[in-house]
């Protein structure tokens, strides 16, 4: 079993590693890499092979599982953490090339698995489980909801926001949103009227 002080110096040499990398990285490139990545993962291969050189046909998948998955709560780990990288005057990472960016989020599962190695003495095994849930969920959810659609409503709906999008979006617009939204409230009336009846 390896002690906790050599846990804690790997950790420290793969964030190292890691932090170099990123500071290596242009951030609109990168960006741009993390959408290619998105694009080639969820059936859109061919928009996503403009920019992507050397990926095995296989990457491309309709879902996130397959043996080259980079999974979307990895994605937005990865934007999270070049955001918050200190560049460096070369920007010589290759945002294009498979194996680089698969040698990235390979380096990224490693130092994810030893921070919980360094400090799994201190932290119950059901908060961990938590902490990765509440990373994955939201992904495996999708984006459409009742919540976000209320939010967006809320938030784009009244006030300054209401006057701008009235005064700048034409009557087309306006009429397709509110079709939209009629048809969406007519559904769920109807998935609320059939589930009354059980």
């Amino acid at each position: 079993m390896v002690v906790p002080a050599t846990r804690i110096g790997q950790l420290l040499g793969l964030r190292t590693k890691f932090s170099k990398l990123l500071s290596a990285a242009d951030d609109i490139v990168f960006l741009r890499m993390l959408w290619t990545l998105n694009a080639l993962q969820t059936g859109r291969a061919a928009e996503a092979g403009r920019f992507l050189n050397g990926y095995p046909p296989d990457a491309a998948t309709e879902g996130i599982l397959g043996p080259h998955a980079i999974y979307p709560w990895e994605l937005e780990t990865l934007a999270n953490e070049l955001l918050t990288a200190p560049k460096s005057i070369f920007q010589t990472f290759d945002c294009r090339n498979w194996n680089a960016i698969g040698d990235l989020v390979n380096l990224l599962r490693s130092m994810e698995g030893a921070e919980y190695l360094a400090r799994r003495e201190d932290v119950n095994i059901s908060i961990e489980l938590g902490r990765i849930g509440a990373r994955q969920f939201p992904w495996q959810r999708g984006y459409v909801g009742l919540p976000p659609l209320y939010r967006s409503a809320f938030i784009y709906g009244q006030g300054e926001c209401a006057a701008y999008f009235a005064d700048d979006c034409s009557d087309v617009l306006r009429n397709d949103h509110a079709k939209l939204l009629d048809t969406r409230f007519a559904a769920l009336d109807g998935m609320r009227h059939a589930t009354s009846h059980l």
